[in-house]
């Protein structure tokens, strides 16, 4: 976000936006969560039962947030008119090797 110019987003916006940086604490929070699950407690029904329920949060809150930063003209696809598509595909904004 500390890309993005200061009046990127409209106060009318600030709502979503606060939405979308729930999401991700949330989103993160759950990775977080299944990234440290110990593969012992798979042996149990227990463990599975909440595994697969952290795998489900995780993935609603995804969506969720996906949801949310497309409202925000976040992702790609919304930055980009198809007429200066093909102009910023062709015109790289590196410099070659070979120059």
């Amino acid at each position: 976000m500390d890309t993005l110019p200061a009046d990127f987003f409209p106060a009318e916006s600030f709502d979503t936006l606060a939405s979308y940086c729930r999401s991700v604490c949330v989103a993160r929070r759950l990775s977080n969560l299944i990234d440290n699950f110990k593969d012992e407690w798979l042996a149990q029904d227990a463990g599975l039962d909440r595994y697969s329920k952290l795998v489900k949060l995780r993935e609603v809150e995804v969506r969720n947030l996906l949801a949310t930063a497309r409202a925000l003209r976040l992702t790609n696809q919304s930055r980009y008119r198809p007429t200066k598509a093909g102009t910023l595909a062709s015109t790289p904004n590196f410099q070659k090797p070979w120059e």
